[in-house]
């Protein structure tokens, strides 16, 4: 489930112009400039939820992004839009998405991280 997540992620970012290369990443923008993945994070990710897709597909996005940045700054803009005007987020996928992380084979560092801070 998160492997298609975070595919997802990275055909979004496609679309929206940000591509992952060897050293990191780039956009259409600006191919010469290199992007940390702090930077995507903090470019991209909260415009997930302005995509055209219902709330629980605007989470299920935002965690494939987070699967693939690896970043809390994404876990920053899941909180943000769970407690701005759009929201509450979707409970079940909310929760679901923060629970499985941990129990995956996989670095889950930025959720334990938001976990633990937010």
């Amino acid at each position: 489930m998160e492997m298609q997540a975070e595919e997802a992620a990275r055909r979004w970012l496609a679309d929206q112009g940000v591509s992952q290369v060897c050293d990191g990443w780039v956009s259409d923008g600006k191919p010469d400039a290199l992007l940390t993945v702090n930077q995507v994070a903090h470019s991209w990710a909260g415009d997930v939820f302005a995509e055209d897709l219902d709330a629980a597909d605007q989470v299920r996005l935002a965690f494939g992004v987070l699967d693939l940045l690896g970043e809390y700054w994404v876990t920053c803009e899941i909180r943000f839009a769970n407690e701005g005007a759009e929201g509450p987020l979707p409970t079940d996928v909310l929760w679901g998405g923060y629970r499985r992380r941990p129990e995956a084979d996989r670095d889950a560092e930025a959720v334990t991280y938001s976990l633990w801070m937010d």
